[in-house]
């Protein structure tokens, strides 16, 4: 009997325990001083153990309990606590949550004492009417909020708006709604079924718009599948043997873009035209990613080649080389921007290091072409300033224009954008020179020329006095003929001679005169046909007769036959006496044949 007592406590305690529910504290407390009095009666008992162990359990059970219960009541009373604060605050809508939710604290607390309900309910009395006055004021200020939101929406009615901005417009109007209402400051139906109304209303230009949209997804969606038989298309009817691979990754490139370019179509749609795609061009990537790889290998190969010029020791020819090799860069297909970047990066690094040696030798170049520019300048200003010297050095120092010419020649090159203004400079120079030298020779020249007929004068006017029987006094004569400037040594020998055969005959023979009168006036007629000079009209006959014979000889290349003009000046110069009546007129014609006009 006392067994079946002791199995049946046991078995109310653990029906009680495995209850979800909170446990029956007077219960509880019924079961425990009957296991107490079981314990101390029959201490030997063979479920003693089994009930020490329920009992255990209970009493942690109800412990645990009462913990819970405690830390609920403490939240409950600080939730409104926080509502209390937030009244003073006129904060309605933090006081209101903190209320229900201390409420709802309350109702989940089991066993809760007299006592603590009563605290509790204090603590509603005192929140209630101030949390009561507040929800008046907030439904006065929402109903005018309600209001001015009706009227903004009616506002929408007939405006522009973008209809995407008036779906936006009408969400927000109705968030707020909801808002408010949620908060627990309902509306009046009649204010709701306006609000609706102006809704319904504002939202009929997006009912014809969405059905635009609707029909232009629609239109989206043909084309793109379009597209993606497009890409089918082209890929069964490529000769894979000999493509064109510029012309396919450019072309699957741009229809990659068309098809991302064409508008929206249904959301249900996007991941079927995806998978689409993507097994449209993934068909060509095969192909591609073989052509790819080898074009990468290709330029991979020509940029080592590029870096491996930098041992090349003529710039010249590196550059030559890197010339080539830049022929031979060519891009089939595409990598990724990142790759082509960064091959691209060390490409240009790699010709940057050639031609940086280049420029190197450029800028040294330049340096010893503008010092070789400051040199040649100086041979230019040498050269000016030698054209300024008088005319006996200038004709003294005749080869003073070919040693600056070897000078200037022997500089090397100069800057390319100085060249022609210098060259122009240098050619002036010589010209200025050359000028002045002419110059002075043809002064010379002059001088040279009255000095021969000032004494070819001076021996006829001797020779004409003999003829006359006058006979000056020696010594005069030799110091009026030294008087005249000297001539060279040839020459003054020459006119020597003729000046000492006038002093020393005494007279001279008709046959004498006559010979050296027709020696003369032949020698004029030839020097004249020789320079282009006119001759009196009455040896027309003898001059044409000798430019026949002068034409026969060139003809026949007679270089006998032909004299030159210095013989026959020469000839007119020295030779002796002529008759009287003929010596002014052969000394008239002498002039311009020597290049002096007639006195």
């Amino acid at each position: 009997m006392q067994q079946a007592v002791h199995q049946t406590l046991i078995n109310d305690i653990e029906t009680l325990l495995a209850s979800p529910k909170a446990i029956d504290e007077t219960q509880a407390k019924d079961y425990r001083q009957t296991a107490e009095t079981l314990i101390s009666e029959h201490a030997d008992h063979p479920l003693l153990a089994d009930l020490t162990n329920c009992l255990e359990q209970l009493r942690k059970r109800v412990h645990t309990q009462v913990e819970k219960r405690d830390a609920d009541y403490e939240l409950l009373m600080a939730e409104l606590k926080k509502a209390r604060t937030a009244l003073e605050e006129d904060k309605l809508k933090i006081a209101e949550d903190a209320t229900h939710k201390a409420l709802s604290i309350a109702g989940q607390i089991p066993g809760l004492s007299a006592q603590r309900r009563r605290e509790m309910e204090k603590q509603l009395d005192a929140i209630y009417p101030r949390m009561r006055k507040l929800s008046a004021w907030r439904h006065w200020g929402t109903t005018q909020a309600r209001e001015n939101l009706i009227a903004q929406i009616k506002q929408i009615h007939g405006s522009d708006m973008d209809p995407n901005k008036i779906v936006k417009t009408l969400r927000e109007a109705k968030a707020q709604w909801q808002d408010w209402e949620k908060s627990g400051d309902h509306s009046e139906h009649a204010l709701w079924k306006e609000f609706s109304g102006a809704c319904d209303k504002a939202y009929e230009p997006c009912r014809v718009f969405y059905k635009e949209q609707k029909a232009e997804r629609k239109k989206n969606l043909a084309q793109k599948r379009e597209l993606i038989e497009e890409i089918n298309t082209r890929f069964e009817k490529t000769d894979w043997s000999q493509p064109d691979w510029k012309d396919i990754d450019k072309w699957l490139r741009q229809a990659r873009s068309r098809f991302f370019k064409t508008g929206h179509t249904d959301y249900k749609q996007h991941k079927k035209l995806r998978i689409n795609l993507d097994a449209a061009l993934a068909q060509f990537e095969e192909h591609l990613t073989r052509e790819r790889e080898r074009s990468l290998k290709i330029r991979r190969k020509l940029i080592d080649d590029i870096q491996a010029l930098e041992t090349v020791e003529d710039v010249r020819a590196a550059i030559s080389q890197l010339d080539q090799l830049r022929k031979k860069w060519q891009i089939t297909v595409l990598d990724k921007r990142g790759v082509e970047n960064k091959l691209w990066e060390q490409y240009q690094k790699a010709q940057d290091t050639i031609y940086s040696r280049r420029n190197t030798e450029r800028k040294e170049q330049d340096q010893a072409h503008n010092e070789n520019l400051k040199l040649k300048r100086r041979v230019i200003e040498d050269l000016i300033q030698a054209s300024g010297a008088s005319a006996d050095e200038l004709i003294k120092g005749q080869s003073v224009l070919a040693q600056h010419k070897d000078r200037f020649n022997e500089i090397g090159y100069v800057p390319r954008k100085a060249e022609k203004s210098l060259m122009d400079s240098w050619r002036g120079a010589q010209k200025q020179f050359g000028d002045a030298l002419k110059k002075s020779q043809q002064a010379r020249a002059r001088s040279a020329q009255t000095a021969l007929l000032d004494k070819a004068r001076f021996c006829a006017a001797l020779e004409l006095s003999k003829q006359q029987a006058k006979t000056p006094d020696r010594p005069d004569i030799t110091e009026a003929y030294q008087a005249l400037p000297a001539l060279s040594a040839d020459l003054e020998a020459l006119f020597q001679k003729r000046l000492e055969a006038a002093l020393n005959e005494t007279a001279y023979t008709d046959a004498v005169l006559r010979k050296n009168t027709e020696a003369q006036l032949l020698a004029c007629l030839k020097a004249e046909v020789m320079l282009d000079l006119p001759s009196p009209g009455q040896y027309s006959k003898q001059r044409m007769a000798y430019q026949i014979e002068r034409l026969s000889a060139s003809m026949k290349k007679n270089t006998q036959v032909q004299e030159t003009i210095e013989t026959l000046k020469q000839q007119l110069l020295t030779t002796g006496p002529v008759q009287a009546d003929q010596h002014d007129a052969i000394l008239a014609r002498i002039s311009p044949i020597l290049g002096n006009k007639p006195e």
